[in-house]
């Protein structure tokens, strides 16, 4: 994993991950999710809609959209396999000493 570059806008509650310095050849939606792939096929992003709703957190006390608004970093996991893409970000947050995770699932992509 490395550390990834990470927005969130709270009003549409839309959460942008993405490799840094990375081209961006073609997108597909899955669902919510609108995954970014590079020349060769690789994942180097993900944008996801109603990401609260999809956000994982180690201390279920916290409101997930105050976590989202105050994200310090993400580092995203991608696992290839021949019929998915599983895609794992884990979320560090300025206000918070605990950590998040979103998980999704798309379809494989071949060229």
């Amino acid at each position: 994993m490395s550390t990834e570059k990470v927005r969130y806008d709270s009003e549409s509650d839309l959460l942008s991950v993405y490799k840094p310095d990375s081209k961006i050849k073609r997108e597909v939606d899955v669902g919510d999710m609108v995954i970014q792939f590079n020349r060769e096929n690789k994942v180097v992003g993900f944008e996801m809609l109603n990401a609260s709703d999809f956000l994982i957190l180690q201390d279920e006390s916290i409101d997930k959209r105050e976590f989202l608004k105050s994200i310090k970093s993400a580092d995203m996991s991608i696992q290839y396999t021949e019929n998915a893409i599983q895609i794992v970000a884990w979320i560090q947050s300025n206000t918070s000493e605990t950590s998040a995770m979103i998980s999704s699932q798309g379809p494989s992509v071949t060229a």
